[in-house]
């Protein structure tokens, strides 16, 4: 992705180099480490969240199965949030 948007120091090194750049690496390419790895790490994320919101009022959505079946996603969103006038996305989407 980084690479695809031109990010020189994606350019510069490889996959392989900005995964297993270590603490001792140059600050650019740490930082892109972090950039690049840090967003993959939910359960992290979701610790944080879970120390103020309780576990009810989170709600966890696969961004493939949004992709590939959008209505039934929506379906369970809108459930989710206990929505009264519901959208039937099954109708819209199709």
């Amino acid at each position: 992705h980084q690479r695809a948007h031109a990010d020189p120091v994606a350019l510069k090194y490889s996959f392989r180099d900005v995964i297993t750049a270590s603490h001792n690496a140059p600050v650019k390419l740490q930082v892109l480490q972090k950039r690049c790895l840090a967003p993959g790490w939910y359960a992290t994320h979701l610790s944080r969240w879970l120390e103020h919101y309780h576990h009810d009022q989170i709600l966890v959505v696969d961004c493939q199965t949004l992709k590939t079946d959008p209505a039934s996603v929506m379906e369970k969103i809108q459930t989710f949030l206990g929505l009264e006038n519901r959208v039937d996305y099954h109708k819209t989407l199709a």
